[in-house]
This record gives C-alpha cells, sequence and structure tokens, in this order.
C-alpha cells in the first residue's frame, strides 16, 4: 500500500494543474487588465535564441500558472511552456535551433487562483491574437537594414 503512495501523491498533483486547449482559448473572450502586458520582439532570427518575456503585475500568491502556447509553422498543435518568475518577468527562451520552422506564432495565458484568466496578446473585442513572427536570417536582416538606411 505504500508504494503507490508517491504515485497517489504525484497523480493529484498532475490533476491540480490547470490546463486549456489552445485552440479552445483562441474562441474565448478574456478579461483585459494592464496588469499582464507582453511587447513583442522586433526580429526574431532562424538561428539565435531568443527570450519571449511576459510582465505580470498581480502578486505572485494570487497566480495559479502563466503558460506560453506557441507554435511554429512546422506544428500543426500548440505547444504549452510553463513560465517561472525570473527578474521581475516571465520568460521563456525560444530556441530556433531546436525547434523547426520559419515563423512562430504565440500568446500567453494567466490564471488566478480566484478563477480569474487573463490573455495576452488581445485584439480590441478580448480575443486572442498570437503574435505572429517569422524567423529571419540576421545576415539578410543586417544587411537589408544597412542598406535602407544609405
Amino acid at each position: 500500500m505504500l508504494g503507490f503512495l508517491p504515485l497517489l501523491l504525484a497523480g493529484t498533483v498532475w490533476q491540480s494543474e490547470s490546463s486549456f486547449p489552445a485552440d479552445s482559448l483562441l474562441t474565448q473572450t478574456f478579461l483585459t487588465t494592464p496588469s499582464v502586458f507582453h511587447t513583442e520582439p522586433e526580429v526574431l532570427f532562424t538561428n539565435r535564441p531568443q527570450h519571449i518575456d511576459l510582465f505580470v503585475e498581480f502578486p505572485k500568491e494570487t497566480l495559479e500558472s502563466v503558460r506560453l502556447y506557441f507554435r511554429t509553422d512546422s506544428m500543426t498543435v500548440w505547444q504549452e511552456i510553463h513560465l517561472d518568475y525570473f527578474r521581475g518577468r516571465y520568460r521563456y527562451l525560444f530556441d530556433p535551433n531546436a525547434i523547426p520552422g520559419t515563423a512562430l506564432d504565440y500568446f500567453f495565458v494567466v490564471t488566478q487562483k480566484n478563477f480569474s484568466i487573463y490573455a495576452d496578446p488581445l485584439d480590441e473585442n478580448g480575443k486572442l491574437n498570437p503574435v505572429s513572427k517569422p524567423l529571419l536570417d540576421p545576415v539578410k536582416y543586417y544587411r537589408d537594414k544597412l542598406k535602407s538606411r544609405q
């Protein structure tokens, strides 16, 4: 009987995690708040890891979870990542060397212990509007940027 105790506890912890299917999230209307915000990176490169940050101004003890949902153009299913707090923000290191694709789509969902759910980015109607970014060749990007200044 005691041999099953770790499995029972692990199952209980796993079941208490709140997770939502990404496709169902795309059809919901969310609460808007200035306390959850993300500034998208100007550019994402094909061969350089990039931090994707979300700032949440709710007290940490009120949060159930902070999650990033992402997919590249080579994926059909959204990947869900639980974000950890890091120096005033929630952060994920996206590494295009480890995840194949030529474009990245992503959004964030913040769940509070009082069952409030917030998301970012949202459109004017409170619907999710995922960030869509192409993954660019850095050499070509900077060469084109230099040419545009001349």
